[in-house]
């Protein structure tokens, strides 16, 4: 049928609800070329949805152009149809025969499945045009390090799993970082997250200060944090080169609380003279930071969630109500745990390092990962990367 040809609105009992709109717009603006200009698609779709419901209309026996005018029920298909025609060439008799087009039928089928896919790509395609593109100053890109244990040595005919080292534990949190600030979008502002126990050992007398636990550790404890101070300062530079501005967390967790005040105060005074970077202060075993209407706090998690959530909504209680979305990053038990209480989305973060031989012993093992969060100032958490150990080995190799 040409472009310029009357339309035939009959037509469109027989058409998909996409199809419908293609045809009904043809219909009102003259021709196709105008339809499809007004539709903002190609004039090839609205054609081929008429030639869809044509071939669908004529298996239910409507085809004026070749005297049926009456569709049998939905329910059936004409089977083929013969007409007598008097000397005028008026229909003077008709009859519906039992023999089946059968070719026919199975284009029209045909059709009706290729109607169904552009209802969905249409469907599709105004809601892709709708999505909403947030600007880079309203985002934020949370790197979370879990329980690194920098220094710790594991024997893997004790462990049963690899020998893990400095040199190995350097290796692993430095490619995460890497692989995590490159695919990462280019957000006004980077956080640097670390939920404690950075350090496997808060000093040279490898022990837990709480409970005197002693810590199979690599080399001296000057070599380490060195070498954890040196990382840091590091990630941070490279942070510069995708974010505006960069700030830094260091929580205090239970193998290294002291420890972690000496790196915050050594990359505070490294950057004491680059106003693009905040090292926050980690006095405070609750670090809390603002970002619009999104609260964050980071506690390593020595303590359960529900005495978590009782001390944060009676110590934070005014910021917390000023708040759409609350997030609280925790570490210390290894395994990936997400949970939501009252107000607060509640969220574990998985380490790369390795289990020691205290840990293997008591059957702990959990998924090795470095993950990044991006967070708009407010909708709050909008997407999210994952860096698994063997991404970071592979790209090692």
């Amino acid at each position: 049928m040409g472009k310029t040809a009357p339309f035939d609105k009959k037509l469109l009992e027989f058409a998909t609800d996409r199809e419908r709109v293609l045809l009904e717009t043809w219909a009102n603006e003259g021709t196709q070329k105008k339809a499809a200009r007004v539709l903002q698609i190609t004039q090839h779709s609205i054609s081929n949805a008429y030639k869809r419901a044509r071939s669908r209309a004529e298996i239910r026996g409507y085809s004026p152009q070749h005297g049926l005018h009456n569709p049998v029920p939905g329910t059936q298909l004409l089977k083929g149809a013969s007409t007598l025609y008097d000397e005028d060439g008026k229909v003077r008799l008709q009859w519906v025969k039992s023999s089946a087009n059968l070719q026919a039928i199975q284009a029209a089928l045909h059709g009706f499945a290729a109607g169904l896919a552009d209802d969905v790509r249409g469907g599709f395609g105004k809601v892709a045009q709708r999505r909403t593109r947030f600007a880079a100053a309203e985002l934020a890109t949370h790197y979370k390090i879990g329980d690194q244990h920098l220094g710790l040595y594991a024997w893997g005919s004790e462990t049963g799993s690899e020998d893990y080292d400095l040199a190995k534990s350097s290796a692993d949190i430095v490619g995460g970082l890497s692989f995590l600030i490159d695919a990462a979008p280019p957000t006004q502002t980077g956080v640097l997250v670390n939920v404690g126990d950075f350090l496997h050992a808060n000093d040279r007398k490898s022990q837990t200060p709480g409970s005197g636990n002693l810590l199979d550790v690599d080399g001296r404890h000057g070599k380490v944090a060195r070498r954890a101070a040196h990382i840091l300062r590091d990630a941070v530079r490279l942070m510069l080169h995708k974010h505006q501005s960069v700030q830094v967390i260091n929580a205090r967790g239970n193998h290294d609380p002291d420890a972690a005040v000496s790196m915050e105060i050594a990359l505070e005074a490294y950057f004491e003279k680059e106003p693009r970077v905040t090292v926050q202060r980690n006095d405070c075993k609750v670090q809390h930071f603002q970002w619009g209407s999104v609260c964050h706090f980071v506690y390593h998690g020595e303590r359960n969630r529900q005495q978590q959530l009782a001390h944060l909504t009676n110590r934070y209680r005014e910021q917390i109500g000023k708040s759409a979305f609350v997030y609280v990053d925790n570490g210390h038990v290894h395994h990936k745990q997400r949970e939501e209480l009252g107000p607060c989305q509640f969220e574990v973060w998985n380490p790369l390092a390795a289990s020691d031989q205290y840990h293997a012993d008591a059957l702990y093992g959990a998924s090795r990962s470095i993950t990044s969060v991006i967070y708009h100032k407010q909708f709050g958490e909008v997407s999210r990367n994952v860096c698994d150990l063997r991404i970071i080995r592979a790209e090692a190799d």
